[in-house]
């Protein structure tokens, strides 16, 4: 839970009747009650680091992103009886250039000659249509960009070599590629 959190508010916790349903009869099964502890209301704080990145991957997390602040995506158990509904705030949105300093959203593939993107099968992006970036910090050898507050307008070209990557790749024959 955050700082603010447990100073402001208290987490609510309430345990919940469940019957276990018979798969054949489709009605409760006898001696199958349970107790379910649920989260009613809480506030955690997390990060996520991505490192050597591809412009389609940001795109695909500014999606996933996008449906979290609005609510749309349920997590855990019972996600079809209402339970797992949460929000997410993106409070800091840093990307990191190593030793590089874009002036555009650009993934790993730009940043490397075309014979390094042939040898690692890195996705070629569209550089027609990109985003701005705006100022930096330099951190040693970083270059540091706040894109907190304009991260969807940011990714927007991720998601448009997302959607170029799908339609571009046999899938899920990618997939098992990537898990090898």
């Amino acid at each position: 839970m955050t700082q603010a959190f447990k100073a402001s508010g208290k987490a609510i916790f309430e345990i919940r009747d469940g019957v276990a349903i018979d798969r054949i009869t489709g009605g409760a099964k006898r001696g199958a009650k349970y107790d379910l502890e649920v989260l009613t209301r809480g506030e955690f704080d997390t990060g996520i680091t991505i490192r050597n990145f591809e412009r389609w991957q940001l795109g695909l997390i500014g999606l996933i992103f996008r449906d979290m602040t609005q609510g749309q995506l349920r997590l855990g158990f019972a996600k079809s009886r209402g339970l797992g509904r949460f929000k997410v705030e993106v409070k800091s949105f840093i990307l990191s250039y190593y030793n590089k300093k874009p002036s555009d959203f650009t993934g790993i593939s730009t940043l490397c000659t075309d014979e390094q993107v042939s040898s690692y099968g890195f996705f070629k992006e569209d550089i027609s249509k990109s985003a701005r970036l705006s100022s930096f910090q330099k951190n040693g050898l970083r270059y540091d960009y706040d894109i907190t507050s304009s991260w969807e307008d940011i990714l927007e070209p991720g998601v448009n070599d997302l959607t170029a990557f799908i339609e571009t790749n046999n899938w899920p024959d990618t997939i098992d590629n990537y898990l090898k």
